[in-house]
């Protein structure tokens, strides 16, 4: 995943990664000793990472997989919603649960972010993204879906004025302050984005205290009652 990692140190790591047993490295030792030639070669090509060249095809394949497996075991916990029925999915160290709309969750990306995509300090942190085509929302396109990421605990907030300078879409956004029996924080609204679609965030943090949490909502149309629902139905721990 990391851009300028040597291919043939990329292709290593993948290979002792693989679910087929007979595709790793027979032992450690041999696994050391080829990371050791890998040193030693000068002037190593850089190669395009593993999960670049073959990410779409993974999280196509495998997420679609997981998603189907998490949402077919739930509930429709969020069925308030006219016309939508939500189930949750969660990151892979369960530190975030999302109740999302089925229809939005055709892809996963279960696997964490960085908060410095916004500007912020902060490694790698809890977080998950499911949406129609996670490439095409990466992209800024016309999707929909919800991200959910967990901000380290020495990151600002929950005002939203200290986390983005603005969503992908042009003019104000409608600012609102958001409360219920668990969070408390701000979400900011955009109607007419490129897609078309609607696009909201959001920063809240559990009213008994703990990490902040920042969301995005993309969806065809301006709902605030599912980006309520979103959040609602959003749990991290204390």
């Amino acid at each position: 995943m990391r851009p300028g990692t040597p291919r043939a140190l990329d292709e290593l790591i993948m290979a002792a990664l693989s679910e087929d047993r007979a595709s790793r490295p027979a032992d450690a030792q041999t696994f050391t000793d080829r990371v050791r030639a890998i040193r030693m070669e000068r002037d190593l090509p850089e190669g395009v990472p593993w999960m670049l060249r073959h990410g779409a095809a993974v999280r196509r394949t495998a997420g679609t997989a997981a998603v189907a497996a998490v949402l077919a075991a739930c509930s429709p916990a969020a069925a308030a919603a006219p016309g939508l029925t939500f189930g949750r999915v969660s990151d892979t160290t369960g530190a975030v649960s999302v109740a999302v709309p089925v229809e939005w969750a055709d892809e996963l990306q279960p696997n964490g972010w960085s908060p410095r995509q916004l500007g912020l300090v902060g490694g790698h942190e809890p977080g998950l993204l499911a949406a129609t085509d996670t490439d095409a929302w990466h992209d800024g396109g016309g999707t929909a879906g919800v991200f959910a990421g967990l901000l380290s605990r020495s990151a600002p907030g929950p005002e939203l004025e200290e986390i983005i300078d603005a969503g992908p879409c042009p003019g104000e956004p409608r600012r609102r302050e958001y409360a219920d029996a668990y969070w408390g924080g701000e979400v900011w609204e955009w109607d007419s984005c490129p897609g078309p679609s609607s696009f909201a965030a959001a920063a809240v943090r559990p009213n008994g205290g703990g990490p902040v949490l920042y969301l995005e909502v993309r969806q065809p149309s301006p709902r605030p009652d599912i980006v309520d629902q979103v959040i609602a139905g959003t749990r991290v721990p204390a």
